[in-house]
C-alpha cells in the first residue's frame, strides 16, 4: 500500500510538472497600447487599443486597422502618445476579423515594458496564432481581393482594353494607350492591372509626379505587389523623400519578412533615411538569408 500510495503521488507530481511546463511554456501576460494611424502629413487617420501578447512578442490589431495602414504606401503607424514609430514587424496571422503580429523592435518593447502595466487583462489565447506566416499572407490577400465585385461582362472589356493598352505601349502609343485604360477603368476602378500600366506610361513619358502617384494607387488595389514597392522606392528616392521610401518598405516587409531582396530595400531606405540602428538590424537580418545582398547593403551603410 506504502509503494502503491507513492507511485500514485509520483505520478500525480510527474503530471503537474507536465502541465505546469506545456501550459507554462505558453502563458502569456497581456496589456492593452494605444496606437494611432497617421498620414503623410502628420493628420490621425484612425486609433485602435491593440493586444500586446509580451511573452510571445506579438500584437493583436483588428483587421480593419491594418488593412487601412497597409492600404496607403505613405500611412505610417506609431505608439500613442510617443509617436515612436513601429519598424520591424511582420504579419503572423488572420482570423475572425482580427490580425496578429510579430514585433521584433528591440526599442518599442523597451517602451511598452517601461510604460504603466494598467491593464492587465486575460489573454484572447484564441487569438495567439501560431500558424505559418505563409498561410496568413494567403488568407489576406484572399480577402483583399473579395472586395471587388465585378460582372463576367465588365472584366471581358477590361481584359479587351489592357490587351489593346498592351500593344499601344509597346509602340510608343502612350495617349491612345492611356485612353484605353481610362475606359478600363471606368469599368474596373481598382484593378491591379490597369493601374500598373498607368505606372508604366508615366515613367515612360518621364513624369515623375503622376508616375509615383500612379504607384500610390496601384499599391492601393495591391499591396501585395513586391516589384510595386521596389519601383516606389525608386520614384521616393529620385524626389529625395526618404522618408516615405522606408514607410513604403515597412509595409513591404510587413508582409515579406524573408524576402531577401525586400529586407535589402528596407535597408537601403532606413539608411537614406538616416535611420541606421533599423539598417543595422536588417542587414544583420539579411546576413542569415543572402550572404551577397548582406554585404552590399553593409557597403551602402558604411
Amino acid at each position: 500500500m506504502r509503494r502503491a500510495g507513492s507511485f500514485f503521488v509520483t505520478l500525480l507530481i510527474m503530471v503537474t510538472l507536465s502541465f505546469s511546463f506545456f501550459f507554462g511554456a505558453y502563458a502569456e501576460e497581456c496589456g492593452k497600447v494605444k496606437f494611432m494611424l497617421m498620414d503623410k502629413q502628420g493628420n490621425v487617420l484612425s486609433n485602435e487599443e491593440a493586444i500586446v501578447l509580451r511573452k510571445s512578442g506579438q500584437i493583436i490589431f483588428s483587421e480593419h486597422f491594418i488593412r487601412e495602414w497597409i492600404s496607403d504606401v505613405e500611412n505610417d503607424l506609431k505608439l500613442n502618445p510617443s509617436l515612436e514609430p513601429l519598424k520591424l514587424l511582420y504579419l503572423v496571422g488572420v482570423d475572425n476579423g482580427f490580425i496578429t503580429v510579430k514585433v521584433e523592435d528591440e526599442k518599442f518593447w523597451r517602451i511598452e515594458q517601461n510604460s504603466e502595466r494598467t491593464s492587465k487583462i486575460k489573454c484572447p489565447t484564441q487569438q495567439v496564432i501560431k500558424k505559418k506566416e505563409s498561410f496568413a499572407l494567403a488568407d489576406l490577400e484572399g480577402k483583399w481581393f473579395q472586395q471587388d465585385n465585378i460582372d463576367d461582362t465588365s472584366k471581358q472589356m477590361v481584359n479587351r482594353y489592357l490587351f489593346f493598352a498592351d500593344f499601344e505601349i509597346e509602340t510608343g502609343k502612350y495617349q491612345e494607350a492611356k485612353e484605353d485604360l481610362d475606359k478600363a477603368m471606368a469599368l474596373w476602378p481598382n484593378n491591379p492591372d490597369v493601374l500598373s500600366r498607368l505606372c508604366k506610361i508615366h515613367l515612360k513619358t518621364g513624369d515623375s509626379e503622376n508616375y509615383k502617384l500612379s504607384l500610390i494607387m496601384a499599391l492601393k488595389a495591391n499591396p501585395f505587389d513586391k516589384q510595386l514597392y521596389f519601383n516606389y522606392l525608386t520614384a521616393a528616392i529620385s524626389q529625395l523623400d526618404y522618408a516615405s521610401a522606408e514607410k513604403a518598405m515597412k509595409k513591404s516587409f510587413f508582409l515579406y519578412p524573408r524576402d531577401p531582396k525586400v529586407i535589402y530595400h528596407y535597408g537601403i531606405a532606413a539608411s537614406l533615411a538616416g535611420d541606421l540602428s533599423l539598417a543595422k538590424a536588417l542587414l544583420n537580418r539579411l546576413q542569415r538569408l543572402d550572404p551577397t545582398l548582406a554585404r552590399n547593403l553593409g557597403d551602402f551603410i558604411q
